[in-house]
């Protein structure tokens, strides 16, 4: 049986630095908004405001045991 969903829930909240669900969560946050920048470009930046807070909160938490980079705005490129 395959996964089928009407809605996908995304907590780009952190709990420690290294959490791999918060950072995928901003990583599809900062791509939802670069593909509707041209149709919406306040909600495009504000989404991108929020990952990168997001981001900056979760610097600030404990290291915990998890090897997934932090810096996972940066590997998807540059495009504040």
């Amino acid at each position: 049986m395959a996964l089928e969903l009407k809605y996908f829930v995304l907590k780009p909240r952190s709990k420690t630095r290294l959490d791999p669900y918060a950072s995928a969560s901003r990583v599809a946050m900062w791509v939802y908004a670069q593909a509707v920048e041209t149709l919406n470009p306040q909600l495009a930046l504000d989404i991108k405001n929020w990952c990168i807070q997001e981001s900056e909160l979760a610097e600030q938490l404990p290291t915990d045991d998890l090897s997934v980079p932090t810096d996972e705005l940066n590997q998807i490129g540059d495009t504040k």
